[in-house]
């Protein structure tokens, strides 16, 4: 089944107009990620995620995934998720990472990284890092 959300890079946390969402993606944006955003069908913004494409590696770093909270349990996450696993993978890149961090207390971090465990995601053997090899 398809999204009922539509997914798109963002080039500025400026373009995004909901506050809340604004004021995450602010903090998350640094001059080498990238950050989409997902729009519900009534245009109304929902959540994002702030990814960054390290080549050298061959792997994407997920920085944050944030929904806002009317929208989760919908499959906004999942949708974000797989944007990013997509843009990895279009990039040649063998793996994604990212370090298991709720971003409001909304989230508690066992569901997160239990979360991310049905997802195919696994600690990586080195670090504090969850890691998906494709």
């Amino acid at each position: 089944m398809a999204s009922p959300f539509l997914i798109r890079r963002i080039e500025s946390p400026r373009e995004v107009k909901n506050l809340e969402l604004r004021q995450m993606v602010e903090k998350a944006a640094i001059l080498i990620s990238e950050e989409f955003i997902a729009v519900a069908s009534d245009g109304s913004e929902a959540g994002f995620i702030s990814i960054e494409n390290i080549p050298h590696d061959s792997l994407t770093f997920i920085y944050l995934i944030f929904v806002l909270s009317q929208y989760r349990s919908l499959g906004l996450g999942n949708s974000l998720l797989t944007r990013a696993e997509d843009e990895a993978r279009a990039k040649g890149h063998r793996s994604i990472r990212l370090k298991p961090m709720p971003a409001d207390e909304g989230i508690e971090r066992d569901h997160l990284i239990n979360w991310y465990i049905r997802h195919g995601y696994r600690w990586s053997s080195d670090s504090d890092q969850m890691e998906k090899v494709f």
